[in-house]
């Protein structure tokens, strides 16, 4: 038995009644920059300015495990309340819950 929390089910021990957390999605830039909408150039810079605000995560990826920055779910949303303004935004919830 699953119960969905966030968009992501979370799996329920039949045996011992344990609910797992549920598990934030992580972006990598160009996936993020495309979901906010900007620039991956302008995301870099909006983050190196922000330091304080969004910690840094990184990830590993490829034979040569070049090293990529990640954002989460979370993060990608705060970033798109704060540049996109006006009543007829479409929530980062409802792209989420479509695709």
């Amino acid at each position: 038995m699953s119960q969905v929390s966030h968009g992501i089910a979370a799996k329920i021990c039949p045996e011992c009644g344990y609910k797992g957390e549920p598990i934030d999605a992580l972006f990598y830039l160009e996936a993020a920059a495309a979901l906010i909408p900007m620039t991956v150039l302008s995301l870099r810079k909006f983050l190196s300015r922000r330091k304080d605000q969004f910690s840094p995560r990184y990830g590993h990826y490829g034979p040569q495990r070049r090293r990529y920055r990640l954002l989460t779910g979370d993060e990608v949303r705060r970033i798109r309340n704060k540049l996109i303004e006006g009543p007829k935004r479409g929530t980062l919830n409802d792209i989420f819950r479509r695709g």
